[in-house]
């Protein structure tokens, strides 16, 4: 099954920032046998606006990205065991769906480039 490296990136250029974001069945393919395809795309999208959400609020990128991509972790392994049952209740805000979401604690700054880093990258 196909899966994403990674679900997000920031790139800032001139004090402008594009977050490049993935969702739905372009992050992760879908397992049909298990009927698990539509949920995860409404999930990984509600994700991602929620990135979006944060960035519009002033969070970092690396809390962005770290955020993000622990989502990203916990979508691959969401069950009606580890999602809050009230589905009438989820929102954008992750807390709304999952029961429990990690910490991330692998390194992101990989996923965030700018007019800095990008100066001192080799051509």
């Amino acid at each position: 099954m196909y899966s994403a490296e990674y679900a997000a990136k920031i790139m800032e250029r001139q004090g402008k920032r594009l977050i490049i974001g993935l969702a739905g069945d372009g992050l992760m393919e879908p397992f049909w046998p298990l009927g698990t395809g539509a949920a995860r795309g409404f999930l990984s999208c509600m994700d991602l606006m929620w990135m979006i959400k944060q960035h519009q609020s002033g969070t970092e990128p690396k809390e962005l990205l770290e955020e993000r991509m622990a989502l990203y972790q916990i979508l691959h392994q969401t069950s009606n065991e580890n999602m809050n049952k009230k589905h009438s209740a989820f929102t954008m805000n992750p807390k709304s769906r999952y029961k429990l979401i990690p910490k991330y604690s692998e390194d992101v700054s990989y996923l965030y480039e700018n007019d800095e880093k990008r100066k001192t990258e080799p051509r």
